[in-house]
């Protein structure tokens, strides 16, 4: 059913235009005429202006056969890293970049399974609900055009992100994140001639992370420090060091708890630190800021969006799954502005490295599960 050349040279001609976060403005000036051509009324909301990109979200409503709420489909327009010259390759059934950068198939597979999927209900005439089809930028920076998204600006109840890995898994939920910076305060002085008057903030940085509990907390709980910025000449006691990391739950007090830990750890480091200077008692301080970037959101089974996947994924021959992952998606926002939207895959391995590649062969059996969703329903 899906004309797997078309879908080919569209995913290429997608991963071959450059979209790095914050710069979506030539793909979907693209994807506009695509969505344009395809019948769509197509509106691009102010999202850009907010978070200072170059353009804003896509919002493309096509008409459906059927008489029932619209249908939401969605994936994202930017990719982690630039692609800019690079020259994907295609051997036998898999698709990778040349190697100079990653492919970018994250989310650009979502955007032609999209695609490919409308052009098929179109030709061939297949009874399908009204679709409002999302494509949001800066999803890699935190899920920022989603958050910006203009949620007055559609109507529908439930829908898929095509935005994920194993296609014959569907993601169901997902946690809460929240991003936590520390900054150590201390004491500059001479590294050579009087080291004992400075207060060392990368050492009471170091310390505090040491003594953290990072990685998996447990099993719905993770933590990362993932920067330590401080940049001194050698023969300085360094002042001042910025620390960010991340916490990761499907649960508030767990995710609260971790944070509060972590917090803990920075303000026991200074403990019984001093130094003197002109006669006074100079003690380290620490500074952090919690930015809470997005809430968990959880599907129940038996919600009639996941019995559709599920459904139509074994009538193809899959083996479905209903999971839960740890990362966050534009399905998170979906779901906690009242729209239930559950994650499926394209078959992208290795994503946000060089090693990136994709098979068509999935991609292909990704558009046609999506049809068989979208015409059960």
């Amino acid at each position: 059913m899906v004309n797997k050349e078309r879908l080919l040279s569209q995913f290429l001609e997608l991963v071959e235009i450059d979209s790095v976060s914050f710069s979506e403005g030539k793909i979907a000036s693209r994807i506009t005429s695509i969505l344009t051509n395809h019948g769509a009324q197509v509106v691009q909301d102010n999202a850009g202006e907010k978070i200072k990109g170059d353009c804003g979200n896509l919002i493309a409503k096509f008409q459906g056969t059927l008489s029932k709420y619209p249908f939401l489909l969605n994936a994202h327009l930017d990719t982690v890293q630039s692609t800019s010259g690079m020259k994907p390759s295609v051997v036998d059934d898999i698709i990778k970049s040349d190697g100079s950068t990653i492919l970018g198939a994250d989310d650009k597979s979502g955007v032609a399974v999209i695609l490919e999927a409308i052009n098929i209900l179109k030709e061939k005439n297949i009874p399908h609900p009204p679709l409002e089809v999302v494509f949001t930028v800066a999803e890699e920076q935190g899920l920022m055009g989603a958050a910006n998204l203009n949620y007055s600006l559609l109507t529908a109840k439930e829908g898929i992100s095509v935005d994920s890995g194993n296609i014959e898994q569907f993601v169901i939920s997902a946690p809460s994140k929240s991003k936590i910076k520390f900054i150590v305060h201390g004491l500059g002085a001479h590294a050579g001639a009087e080291p004992e008057k400075g207060i060392h903030a990368i050492r009471i940085a170091a310390d505090a992370v040491s003594k953290m509990n990072l990685g998996i907390i447990n099993e719905i709980t993770t933590a990362n420090i993932g920067s330590f910025i401080s940049s001194f000449s050698t023969n300085i006691i360094p002042d001042k060091v910025e620390i960010e990391g991340e916490v990761r739950s499907s649960n508030d007090f767990a995710l609260h708890a971790q944070l509060d830990h972590m917090i803990e750890c920075f303000l026991n480091a200074t403990i019984g630190i001093y130094a003197i200077r002109d006669k006074k008692k100079i003690k380290p301080r620490i500074e952090y800021r919690i930015d809470h970037k997005y809430d968990a959101f959880t599907l129940a089974e038996d919600e009639e969006i996941c019995l559709a996947a599920f459904d139509a994924a074994r009538k193809m021959g899959l083996k479905p799954q209903l999971v839960s992952g740890m990362g966050g998606t534009d399905a998170n926002h979906f779901n906690n502005h009242g729209i239930k939207v559950l994650l499926m895959g394209t078959g992208i391995v290795d994503a946000h490295s060089k090693d990136e590649s994709i098979a068509l062969s999935d991609m292909v059996k990704s558009a046609e599960l999506l049809i068989q969703i979208l015409s059960s329903l």
